[in-house]
C-alpha cells in the first residue's frame, strides 16, 4: 500500500474484499466525549484494517465522530476493546452514545476517514 494512503485515509484499491460470514453486521455508530483531536478516526482506521472491517470514519461538527463498521461479530468485538484500551491508557474517555444495526454494504474493500 502507497505511504499516502494510510497518511490521507484513501480507500486501497489492492485490499481484497473481505468475505462477509454468516455473522457479518454492519453498524452506524455515533462516539461522544473526547474523540475529535486525539487521532481517534486514524486509530480506528488502523485497527479496523487489523481486524478485516470495513466502511468509514468522521468528524461532526458538534464535536462527535460518526462511524459505519462492517464484519463479523468477533472482529467487531476485538476493534471496540483495542479502542477502548488504547485510549483508557491515554487517559481520554469516550462512549458510543448511539448505536443501531444497518444494511451490509457489499463489495466494500476498506475502512477510510471522511472529511
Amino acid at each position: 500500500m502507497p505511504w499516502f494512503s494510510r497518511v490521507i485515509g484513501r480507500e486501497d484499491p489492492e485490499r481484497p474484499i473481505p468475505e462477509l460470514g454468516g455473522d457479518a453486521r454492519r453498524l452506524h455508530l455515533t462516539y461522544a466525549g473526547e474523540c475529535q483531536g486525539v487521532g481517534f478516526r486514524w486509530n480506528a482506521q488502523r485497527l479496523a484494517r487489523d481486524n478485516d472491517l470495513t466502511g468509514w470514519v468522521r468528524n461532526q461538527l458538534d464535536g462527535t465522530v460518526e462511524m459505519e463498521l462492517q464484519g463479523g461479530d468477533e472482529s467487531i468485538g476485538r476493534f471496540q476493546t483495542r479502542m477502548t484500551q488504547a485510549y483508557r491508557e491515554w487517559g481520554n474517555v469516550f462512549w458510543i452514545d448511539d448505536s443501531a444495526d444497518i444494511p451490509l454494504v457489499s463489495g466494500e474493500r476498506d475502512f477510510v476517514v471522511k472529511f
